[in-house]
C-alpha cells in the first residue's frame, strides 16, 4: 500500500470536482474502494467520477439496489456493500468480473469487500471532519460554504465540516500509477501537497 495523495474538500461542489479529477485518471478495469462514515460524501465523489467517465444519467446511492451500472464513455459500476453481511454475498455481486468485462467499479463501504475484489484497487478514505480542523467551525473560515453537504449545497446542522480525502494505491497496477494520483493531489492543493 502506498499513500498516493491527500486533499481537503470543503463542500459537495469540491467533492464532485475532485471526483471528476480522479475519474479522469481511471481506465477500464479499475476498482475504486470508497471508505468513510455515513454522510462523508462517498456518493458525491462517485458522481464526480461518473461525470469524468461520461455518464449522463443521475448517479445516486445504490444502497438498496446494491449495484447500478451506468453507460458512459467508460461504463461505471457503482456498488454499495452497506447492507451485505458476508463475503459470499459480496462476491456474488461479481464486481471483479464486471470490470474484467469493461468499465470501472466504484464500491461504497468497499473496505468490507476487499478480499473478494482482487489485489489491485484504489482505496479512497474520506474522513470528516478534517483531523486538523475538528475543533474549528468552518463557517468562521469559509462563509461562502454555509451548508455544503446536500445536493443543493445545504448541509445538516453540524455537518459543514471539511473532509480529508486520502488516496491509497494497493497492488502493482495502482502503485505504478501513484505518481499520477500524487500529481492530482498537488494540482488540487495548488502545488502544496498535503502528504
Amino acid at each position: 500500500m502506498t499513500l498516493a495523495g491527500e486533499v481537503i474538500v470543503r463542500s459537495t461542489s469540491d467533492t464532485r470536482s475532485f471526483g471528476a479529477g480522479l475519474g479522469s485518471l481511471l481506465r477500464s478495469g479499475d476498482i475504486v474502494v470508497l471508505s468513510g462514515d455515513l454522510g462523508a460524501g462517498k456518493t458525491v465523489l462517485a458522481q464526480g467520477i461518473g461525470t469524468a467517465l461520461g455518464v449522463e444519467d443521475a448517479v445516486t446511492s445504490p444502497t438498496f439496489v446494491l449495484i447500478r451500472s451506468h453507460k458512459g464513455r467508460v461504463a461505471l459500476h457503482h456498488a454499495d456493500m452497506w447492507r451485505l453481511g458476508t463475503l459470499d454475498e459480496m462476491g456474488d455481486l461479481g464486481i471483479a468480473q464486471m470490470v474484467e468485462d469493461g468499465g470501472v467499479a466504484v464500491v461504497e463501504w468497499g473496505e468490507r469487500a476487499i478480499p473478494v475484489l482482487g489485489s489491485d484497487y484504489l482505496l479512497v478514505e474520506i474522513d470528516m471532519p478534517c483531523p486538523d480542523e475538528a475543533h474549528q467551525h468552518p463557517r468562521d473560515q469559509h462563509p461562502r460554504d454555509q451548508h455544503p453537504w446536500d445536493d443543493q449545497g445545504r448541509g445538516e446542522p453540524g455537518g459543514e465540516e471539511c473532509r480529508r480525502i486520502r488516496m491509497i494505491a494497493v497492488g502493482e497496477c495502482w502503485t505504478t500509477r501513484a505518481l499520477d494520483l500524487a500529481a492530482l493531489a498537488t494540482r488540487w492543493t495548488g502545488g502544496a501537497a498535503l502528504q
